[in-house]
């Protein structure tokens, strides 16, 4: 479902027809059907008309498309046809050689929309105009962010070794290394429109164990259209591992350590305070049993996940 939004999120704004037709030139009204009060629309109007033959030399026919005559005279001459009830025109700028026409953007506000050309004797003209009326999607506005909570699942594939203290030397049944699924929460405040600091806990389960992860985070939301860019560094964070192993003394192997992290995600704005996204952290470890961790850091946990983060 996120990767369908991300892939969609070109879409987003492209023009809907609601309505096409025909404007005569012999005379009566044409009525636009569904428009919706409140919502923003745009008039295209393309073609041509005749209105019969010139005045001043009857070998030459007048032909007009919506905002010029651009035959009689042998150019273009500024004669708006195209009326609507509402007061909208689509005749603004230079004779188009191709004859298209565009209103600039409006609200609707009436009841019924209603196009016509006018002129003051119908009985010698002939063809028609075609319109058609395109919605225009509401701009999208983001939520200017300044406190988030996100919500995180996904795979996490990990290995509490560590240097000198080799978790597995200190209990053999163990197996160190897993894949499994994770839950994880995060809070956040915005410092600067894209800097921000933050807290954030991860729970893995695998066959033998848990691996718990919290740490202080700070990182960049860059965002651009409906997409955002999220860059994550995690700092001053403690790992414990919980096991269902007994220890050679007896005791329930427990383990305790530091952690730090970096990771980046893809973010979709689904709704102006909602992002979904994916993305992907690699995590370093260091954990031994009592806090003590006297060797290199070796142990890491890699992390696939989706989230979904709300925005205050």
């Amino acid at each position: 479902m996120v990767v369908a939004f991300l892939v969609n999120a070109g879409t987003a704004s492209a023009e809907e027809q609601v309505w096409a037709g025909n404007v005569a030139a012999r005379g009566g009204q044409s009525l636009a059907s569904n428009l919706v009060r409140g919502e923003r629309y745009v008039i295209v109007v393309t073609g041509t008309v005749y209105f019969g033959r010139w005045h001043a030399d009857k070998r030459r026919r007048l032909q007009n498309d919506a905002c010029y005559e651009f035959n009689a005279k042998g150019y273009p001459d500024p004669l708006p046809i195209l009326r609507t009830n509402i007061g909208v025109t689509v005749c603004r700028g230079r004779y188009k050689r191709n004859h298209e026409y565009r209103s600039r953007p409006f609200v609707f506000r009436g009841n019924r929309l209603r196009l016509w050309i006018v002129d003051s004797d119908y009985r010698d003209n002939g063809r028609t105009l075609n319109v058609r009326v395109l919605r225009i999607p509401r701009p999208f506005k983001r939520k200017r962010s300044r406190i988030w909570v996100e919500v995180e699942t996904g795979i996490q594939q990990t290995d509490i070794t560590t240097g000198d203290a080799d978790i597995a030397a200190e209990v053999p049944d163990l197996d160190t290394a897993g894949s499994g699924p994770f839950i994880g929460i995060g809070i956040g405040r915005q410092l600067t429109r894209w800097f921000y600091v933050a807290l954030r806990h991860r729970r893995g389960s695998f066959d033998q164990f848990t691996v718990s992860s919290w740490a202080a985070e700070v990182g960049l939301r860059l965002s651009r259209s409906r997409i955002e860019f999220h860059l994550l560094v995690g700092l001053l964070g403690m790992t414990s591992v919980t096991t269902d192993v007994i220890d050679p003394e007896g005791n329930d192997a427990s383990f305790f350590g530091f952690n730090q992290y970096a990771g980046i995600q893809l973010n979709y704005w689904v709704l102006p305070w909602l992002t979904a996204g994916v993305g992907a952290t690699a995590q370093f470890q260091a954990t031994g049993p009592n806090w003590e961790s006297d060797g290199n850091p070796a142990g890491y946990s890699l992390f696939t996940n989706a989230a979904l983060t709300a925005h205050w």
